[in-house]
């Protein structure tokens, strides 16, 4: 007996646990892990309809594939961003407005090529006495905010 998950409608049933802080067990985790195993372009199609989504949101493969690597393998992204501290933040921004880390963004650095990220994580580790993981917290988060 095979089973058909729609993933969008799991999608919705995680975020409402979610925002409802209800404690999600082993068996659904492991039930996203497995729908998540199929790979891309592999996740059935269900023939639920479900309400519009308003604003900006991911496809459902796309959000699955972020909840599996976060919360349910107990991703290093949680850890990361529980590693930022705003004083962390505070310092970060602040070096990252000297002339030495312009040069280096500029020089090279950029976040987004490849290495690049980890070069300029491990500067702010060596300058700023981070940890690594809670610079490439802060380089996502000025990412987001556009800092970088």
């Amino acid at each position: 007996v095979t089973t058909s998950i729609h993933p969008a409608a799991f999608i919705r049933v995680w975020d409402i646990a979610q925002a409802r802080k209800v404690v999600i067990s082993t068996a659904v985790r492991e039930a996203m892990d497995s729908l998540h195993k199929l790979g891309k372009g592999r996740i059935p199609d269900g023939t639920l309809i479900l309400p519009k989504i308003d604003g900006a949101h991911l496809k459902p493969a796309r959000r699955l594939h972020k909840i599996v690597m976060g919360p349910i393998r107990g991703g290093k992204l949680a850890a990361r961003n529980a590693a930022v501290t705003p004083e962390a933040e505070l310092k970060a921004a602040a070096w990252l407005q000297t002339s030495q880390a312009q040069e280096l963004v500029a020089g090279g650095a950029k976040v987004d090529s490849k290495g690049g990220r980890r070069r300029l994580a491990k500067k702010m580790v060596s300058v700023l006495g981070l940890s690594e993981a809670a610079a490439l917290g802060l380089i996502t988060k000025f990412k987001k905010k556009r800092i970088l």
